[in-house]
């Protein structure tokens, strides 16, 4: 089952995942050949689906209404994956569940933006005495800006490779409802990073708190923190943008 021009196939235990890029045209999907017996075949959603299957033949029949997603994935359980399947594909196990692909990756979009963000404060001020809010108000706004967007267009490049390579499988559990163009997703999760981080916290609490500024080591300390907690939100948000669009139904 390699190199077809439908999609990929993923399999684990007694589950063969097929991950759907172009629907066919006469809504049935034909596969072969398929060696193992089939005990059900049904989307995420627990949706059955009707399926003819003679021999290593096998025609998929979709539902008349298909979740508009990029990647639709079927769920295939067999009677045994035995060694048969190794005529016809090597093994490919999921090997990361999305709960702990959204941890590594918020940690690690943290981790490199807080270092990354917080060598450039240095750069920049570290000549500065007060930081006044004006400024420091500006600065937040743009970087919050530039981040959310570079981070969430990346985060959501990258969730959906994973989808596509079988690394990262879609669960029942749904992300949170975006639209599926992808740039309407950028623009969303950016607009919430710059409400969160610049309008809700940190510029009106800074307003309150600073309203004559700040020194430069504290601004420094203060920018590297919120940095790297914009990158993980940004992140975390587009990777659940991918799962509510691949997840939908």
């Amino acid at each position: 089952l390699n190199n077809l021009s439908w999609g990929q196939v993923t399999r684990k235990r007694n589950s063969v995942f097929l991950h759907v890029f172009e629907h066919p045209s006469d809504s049935k999907l034909i596969i072969e050949p398929f060696p193992s017996d089939i005990r059900s075949i049904s989307m995420l959603s627990g949706e059955k689906l009707e399926y003819q299957h003679k021999g290593e033949f096998l025609e998929i029949n979709f539902p008349l209404q298909t979740p508009e997603q990029d990647v639709i994935v079927i769920e295939v359980t067999v009677e045994d994956l035995d060694k048969k399947w190794g005529e016809h594909s090597t093994p490919l196990e999921t090997k990361i569940t999305p709960k702990q692909y959204i941890q590594k990756q918020a940690k690690s979009n943290f981790i490199i933006n807080s270092i990354l963000n917080g060598l450039i404060a240095f750069l920049m001020f570290k000549g500065r005495g007060i930081i006044h809010y004006e400024e420091f108000s500006i600065d937040i706004l743009i970087t919050v800006g530039i981040l959310g967007s570079l981070i969430s267009w990346l985060g959501i490049g990258s969730a959906k490779g994973e989808l596509i390579k079988g690394n990262l499988l879609i669960t029942n559990k749904k992300g949170l409802k975006f639209p599926k163009n992808v740039g309407l997703r950028v623009l969303i999760i950016t607009t919430l990073c710059i409400a969160i981080f610049g309008g809700l916290i940190l510029n009106s609490s800074l307003s309150f708190l600073a309203p004559n500024g700040l020194s430069n080591w504290t601004y420094i300390i203060l920018k590297t923190i919120y940095t790297g907690a914009g990158a993980a939100l940004a992140s975390w948000l587009a990777i659940l943008s991918v799962l509510g669009v691949e997840g939908r139904k």
